[in-house]
């Protein structure tokens, strides 16, 4: 699988929503995070998987355990937006969390540029990548024994 995706030359990753979520009385706000790869025969592979803030946190604190504490490491961690956008209020406005959906979509494609989001378990697991990438790998694994069976 990780040779796979070494193989994809480039991921594009997008936050396009926020959703409002209602889970046994626990209401949050869940950012979508598209991914897809273009140009190639991945072009049709989209995935979209929604995260809370908090995962976000979670995943920041994967990422500087793993790569971003180190003293020179290889890894510079852009900063997380803040949980907080207004003291006076715990309720967002409808332009608050849009703001966040822009700041947590920047966050996240700084740290794609930056790390090889393929070999971090932390990212592939916040990303799903790969319950997104099963069926890719089958169909080009199909894909390559037809060339193969052709020649």
């Amino acid at each position: 699988m990780l040779a796979m995706l070494r193989n994809i030359p480039y991921l594009e990753l997008t936050l396009p929503a926020s959703t409002k979520v209602d889970v046994g009385g626990d209401a949050h706000t869940a950012f979508v995070v598209t991914l897809g790869v273009p140009r190639d025969h991945f072009s049709k592979a989209q995935h979209k998987v929604a995260r809370r803030y908090s995962e976000f946190e979670k995943l920041h604190e994967a990422l500087a355990k793993a790569w971003g504490k180190q003293v020179g490491g290889p890894l510079e961690l852009p900063k997380l937006p803040p949980k907080r956008l207004n003291w006076f209020n715990a309720a967002m406005s409808e332009k608050q969390i849009d703001e966040r959906r822009l700041h947590l979509e920047e966050y996240l494609q700084q740290i794609v540029a930056q790390l090889n989001w393929s070999l971090d378990d932390s990212l592939r697991s916040f990303l799903e990548c790969d319950e997104w990438l099963k069926p890719r790998k089958s169909k080009a694994e199909k894909t390559k024994k037809e060339v193969g069976a052709a020649g």
